[in-house]
């Protein structure tokens, strides 16, 4: 479909809050030199950088949906044939 669903990008954003929580709350909790700690650390790490590819997908296939849904009310409203 041309147009992305509103409740998969809340899922999202509300999945990327919990995550943040989560990094929060092992900060706030565990010694800067534990094992958790760091191995939280190391988590984040790599969640940073898995959610920062998945914006930058995220936001080529917004374009891209936003693209096909305009040409397809173009064609409508000009009532142009494929």
């Amino acid at each position: 479909t041309c147009c992305v669903l509103a409740w998969e990008v809340q899922e999202f954003e509300e999945f990327h809050v919990d995550m943040l929580l989560v990094k929060e709350n092992c900060h706030l909790y565990n010694p800067e030199q534990s094992v958790v700690r760091k191995d939280c650390d190391e988590v984040f790490q790599f969640y940073s950088t898995e959610h920062e590819k998945l914006m930058d997908k995220w936001q080529k296939v917004r374009l891209d949906s936003w693209l096909t849904c305009s040409l397809a009310r173009l064609k409508l409203m000009f009532n142009i044939q494929s």
